[in-house]
């Protein structure tokens, strides 16, 4: 069974490999250049790391938990 960490890392992986699709930066670009993920984000309207949009989404849902109506069936699953 896959842990949370692996399948944040499969996120990190998929959104370095999306944007490097959009600038048109090959596999073997990255390993002659010497170019790193970081320098790709940079390049890409120094797009934020993956983490940044994980932990707004989860903050994003956890203000919706807390403001749902009592009566709201995610309220009644986070109170089982």
């Amino acid at each position: 069974m896959e842990s949370e960490q692996d399948d944040q890392n499969k996120l990190v992986i998929f959104h370095h490999s999306v944007i490097r699709y959009i600038l048109k930066i090959k596999w073997e670009q990255m390993r002659e250049q010497k170019i790193s993920n970081e320098e790709v984000r940079n390049r890409f309207e120094n797009m934020p790391e993956m983490d940044f949009f994980l932990t707004r989404h989860t903050w994003t849902y956890i203000g919706k938990s807390i403001h749902a109506p009592e009566h709201s069936i995610l309220k009644k699953l986070m109170g089982a």
